[in-house]
C-alpha cells in the first residue's frame, strides 16, 4: 500500500489572471503555506462530515454499521496524518497523508490475503468474515471542493490586495 496525496497548481485562474506574477519571489512559500494549512483544515471538516470533495457522502464501513461512530475515523489516526507540502519552484502545495493504508481509502482497491491465506475482520453482523480478497470502496478525504477553490482564490486575491497597498520595501 501507499500514501496518497493531491497536489493544488496555482495557476490558471481568470480572476487572478495577472495577478500571480506580482508576487515576489519570497511571498509563494507564505501564500503556499496558508492554502496549505486552509486545505488541511477543509480535509479534517471532510473527516466529520463523511463526504469527499465533491460533497458525495462516504459508504459506511461494516464497524459503522456494526458499532456506530464515523466511518475512517476509528482511532483518529488518517485524519490525524493529514498535513501538507509546499512546492514553491512550481507554485503548488500538495495536501497528503503518510499512512500506509492512506492510499485504499482515498481510491478504493482490492485488498487480497497474503501467502495464499485469508483476511480476517469482524462483518457488520458481529460474526468472523474469512475471505481471500476485500474490495475496500473510494472514500475520497484528499482534494479541493468547488468551495475549496473559490476560498482560495478569495484568500490569494486578499494577498494581492495587501500586497499591492504595502509601502515598497514591506
Amino acid at each position: 500500500m501507499s500514501a496518497a496525496k493531491e497536489t493544488f497548481i496555482l495557476e490558471g485562474f481568470d480572476d487572478l489572471n495577472g495577478e500571480l506574477d506580482r508576487l515576489i519571489p519570497e511571498d509563494w512559500p507564505k501564500i503556499l503555506n496558508a492554502i496549505g494549512v486552509f486545505e488541511v483544515s477543509a480535509t479534517g471538516q471532510r473527516f466529520f462530515d463523511q463526504v469527499s470533495p465533491a460533497g458525495k457522502p462516504w459508504k459506511p464501513s461494516g464497524r459503522v454499521k456494526r458499532d456506530g461512530g464515523k466511518t475512517l475515523t476509528d482511532k483518529g489516526q488518517l485524519a490525524g496524518s493529514v498535513t501538507h507540502k509546499t512546492h514553491p519552484s512550481t507554485r503548488s502545495v500538495s495536501v497528503l497523508s503518510n499512512k500506509e493504508y492512506s492510499a485504499i481509502h482515498q481510491y478504493g482497491g482490492v485488498i487480497k490475503a497474503k501467502d495464499g491465506g485469508y483476511l480476517h475482520f469482524i462483518g457488520a453482523d458481529g460474526k468472523d468474515v474469512f475471505v481471500k480478497e476485500v474490495n475496500m470502496p473510494a472514500r475520497p478525504y484528499l482534494g479541493f471542493s468547488e468551495q475549496d477553490l473559490q476560498d482560495i482564490c478569495d484568500m490569494v486575491g486578499d494577498w494581492l490586495t495587501r500586497r499591492a497597498s504595502a509601502p515598497i520595501g514591506a
